[in-house]
């Protein structure tokens, strides 16, 4: 399908609280005979990831947009107790920084 949730939010036709309508269209559809997260363009990773917090979408968006994995994409929990440790301002500002450089955190 070429048409599917993932290859609209990406495209720009489609946005993230969109999500829950694309999951409803998929319940109503019954022309269509597959699984959910194909009927969304996702891979069953993306889903077990999304289907746990649709927040998690901008993630998988963020993957398949830069050609990377959900491994390079997702923030690794050091990178945040590094942040719960930052020790003053200027460390602060150093760390997010870098947690922005590396496309952990937006901004």
């Amino acid at each position: 399908m070429s048409n599917t949730f993932i290859n609209q939010l990406l495209s720009g036709s489609a946005t993230l609280e969109e999500f829950p309508d694309y999951v409803a269209k998929w319940h109503d559809d019954d022309s269509y005979d597959g699984e959910v997260y194909d009927y969304l363009g996702l891979t069953w990773p993306e889903y077990k990831l999304v289907a746990l917090d649709e927040s998690r979408l901008r993630y998988v968006a963020a993957a398949r947009r830069h050609g990377k994995t959900l491994d390079e994409i997702l923030p690794k929990q050091n990178d945040f107790a590094l942040a719960a440790r930052a020790g003053d301002s200027s460390e602060l500002s150093a760390l997010v920084d870098f947690l922005r450089k590396r496309g952990i955190i937006g901004g």
